[in-house]
């Protein structure tokens, strides 16, 4: 099963609106036909499956000369929002695990294990 079908199939029992649900390659869901478009142009298969709510419709191919200026502007701007997220997601990530390395070693100085505090009362 493609991930745009399972992706439809997710959708349309958890929402009510929309009766037609279009897929990119990537799996992505649109409710909107010129928004699936401008997304597929900027993937490298540019497929685009269609799904209605009880059935597959078709499945179309995107080249991105068909696509106008502004859908084309409109797909720049959402990978460009995209590969902000990866990027931010990315960083956060890093920066727990920087806190936590942090924690840890902050952690391991005071215990008296390694201060030599135990070694006074062990004499």
């Amino acid at each position: 099963m493609s991930k745009g079908k399972l992706r439809a199939e997710k959708y349309f029992k958890s929402n009510t609106t929309g009766d037609v649900l279009y897929t990119t390659s990537d799996g992505t869901p649109f409710l909107r036909k010129q928004n699936a478009k401008a997304h597929a142009s900027t993937l490298e298969d540019k497929a685009i499956e269609t799904f209605e709510r009880n059935a597959k419709v078709e499945e179309i191919d995107v080249d991105a000369d068909d696509l106008s200026e502004a859908e084309k502007e409109a797909a720049k701007v959402e990978a460009d929002k995209k590969a902000a997220a990866k990027k931010k997601s990315e960083e956060k990530k890093q920066a727990e695990a920087a806190k936590a390395a942090s924690e840890n070693t902050a952690g391991a100085k005071k215990h008296p294990a390694n201060t030599g505090a135990d070694q006074k009362t062990a004499k």
